[in-house]
């Protein structure tokens, strides 16, 4: 009855909205088709540019799998919101030196960028690869997008600060330049500000059967259920551990006005427990 379990983990950040999702993703393949338009333009480079993975972490797993090499720069979207930009280093050197004329159709090995070719690829991320960014933007409000020096410990950028989680997103490349990685890195703070969900016009009419729905109802997430004889029931003390006929890849069973209505996953949102609807509960 006492026996230890093994904790689990209902704090894994659940997907960002959906709407939010594809507005990040249409907003991503167009800055990447501009890039390898301008890379193979201006460049004369066959360097593709195209959207790989995009998912929702926390902080501390933002970083899990990130190469030594990345060269890491804070955004400032706005005052608010901010986002971490990272460029593997051999990307960084091969458009410098595509840049400075030199034929590049692969990928140069790693190595530090002098003092001059980092001045030449700073140059090139504001003049070229950030102002483009701009032609790709279709939303209302217009990000600023100010660079800030390079973080040597972006794990402890202050663009994270007060931040839980970040949608990761990735732009890799085909061969000859497949070990190319740009991440991006954007916080609760830019997804809420430039990449809300499209709000219904409050100036319309509410129909009377609007203002019924918005009568609040009870709402009950059961985490699981169990029985017990009475014989063990008497014996309960805290700390006892108790098994639930809830497994953890099953979602839990939410209830309105004790009817039972869905099924939804555990998380959390910010500092507060949360769920997401996983279905429509069928008897």
């Amino acid at each position: 009855m006492t026996a230890a379990a093994k904790p689990y983990d209902f704090r894994q950040p659940q997907p960002e909205a959906p709407e939010v999702r594809r507005q990040v993703e249409a907003w991503l393949t167009a800055l990447a088709q501009h890039w390898s338009d301008w890379a193979q333009r201006q460049l004369g480079m066959t360097w593709r540019c195209q959207l790989g993975t995009i998912r929702r972490c926390f902080i501390a797993h933002a970083f899990e799998d990130m190469p030594p090499s990345l060269l890491v720069y804070p955004l400032a979207w706005s005052a608010q919101a901010g986002s971490l930009l990272g460029v593997s280093r051999p990307l960084a050197l091969a458009l410098t030196l595509a840049l400075l004329g030199e034929k590049t159709d692969t990928l140069p090995a790693d190595r530090p960028l002098t003092p001059i070719e980092t001045s030449l690829w700073e140059y090139l991320l504001d003049q070229h690869l950030l102002a483009r960014m701009k032609t790709s933007w279709v939303g209302a409000a217009v990000p600023s997008w100010q660079r800030g020096a390079q973080e040597l410990t972006p794990q402890f950028s202050g663009i994270l600060k007060q931040q839980t989680c970040v949608l990761r997103a990735e732009l890799h490349s085909p061969e000859p330049f497949a070990e190319a990685r740009i991440i991006w890195l954007l916080t609760e703070a830019v997804l809420q500000e430039y990449f809300r969900p499209a709000r219904p016009d409050a100036s319309a009419s509410v129909a009377p059967q609007m203002l019924a729905q918005a009568i609040p109802l009870q709402v009950t997430v059961q985490l699981g259920q169990t029985q017990l004889p009475l014989t063990q029931l008497q014996r309960l003390r805290c700390g006892d551990v108790l098994l639930l006929e809830q497994r953890l890849d099953e979602p839990l069973m939410v209830f309105l006005e004790h009817e039972p209505h869905f099924r939804a996953w555990p998380g959390r949102l910010g500092r507060q427990r949360a769920i997401q609807i996983a279905a429509f509960w069928e008897p």
